[in-house]
């Protein structure tokens, strides 16, 4: 009896290749020696601890229990600042809510691993420490008035030392409520029956001062028309007299 060899099917040898891809594939994940990275993410490969080397997104291998991977995003994050109470230059106390949005660059991952291991704190506190800053150096009566200038004035500021300090980028800083305590806003509600008793005041003496005015003008007239009154009475008098004579 005899064999004949016509050589394997192409089919068959890529359907057996990808079977054996798949089956590494899985082994590796098993055993943990394979890992993935996903897409907007960066990750952080360590060898017993110590930077070894960046992973972009997709599938990749590592020694098991020699390496471990971290991933860090880079897509935009932001940290939320809640009712975060500041104190304005006149000691009144407000309740302050500001979003911090803020990126990773992809260069600046092993940074953050090796000196910056829990950023998002790092920037929480430092955003609000700005904020209190920046709301320090106002009266409580200008906040309402300034609160875009000091959105401006905390981004510039976070931006400028998050990017010093840690290499990361901010993007946006946005006070979402300002919460004033009680007794500003019985404050606030004096001053504005204050000034509004201020201006009824000043609309009754400017009213009074025009009825003054028309009481001064009208009173002239009268003037003016008793003495046009008593000259056309002289006259008629006057010329009576002269024709009596005559």
């Amino acid at each position: 009896m005899h064999f004949r060899y016509d050589g394997a099917n192409p089919r068959t040898i890529a359907r057996y290749g990808a079977l054996a891809a798949g089956a590494l594939v899985v082994l590796s994940l098993l055993f943990g020696t394979g890992y993935t990275i996903d897409q907007k993410n960066v990750g952080v490969v360590s060898r017993f601890g110590a930077f070894s080397r960046t992973a972009g997104p997709g599938l990749h291998f590592k020694l098991p229990w020699v390496e471990s991977v971290v991933e860090y995003s880079t897509a935009t994050q932001q940290v939320a600042i809640q009712k975060s109470e500041v104190f304005t230059a006149d000691n009144q106390g407000v309740n302050v809510t500001m979003l911090v949005q803020f990126d990773v660059p992809d260069g600046d991952v092993q940074n953050l691993y090796e000196h910056v291991p829990f950023y998002e704190q790092r920037i929480y506190t430092l955003a609000n420490d700005r904020m209190k800053s920046a709301f320090g150096r106002r009266q409580v009566s200008d906040v309402p008035s300034a609160r875009s200038l000091i959105e401006s004035e905390i981004k510039a500021d976070v931006a400028a030392q998050a990017l010093k300090l840690y290499g990361i980028e901010v993007s946006e800083v946005q006070i979402t409520d300002l919460d004033y305590t009680e007794a500003f806003r019985h404050a606030i509600d004096m001053m504005t029956r204050a000034k509004a008793e201020v201006t009824r005041s000043e609309q009754l003496r400017q009213q009074a001062v025009i009825d003054a005015e028309r009481q001064q003008i009208a009173a002239q007239a009268n003037a003016n028309a008793a003495v046009a009154a008593a000259e056309g009475e002289a006259r008629s008098i006057r010329a009576k007299s002269e024709a009596e004579a005559a």
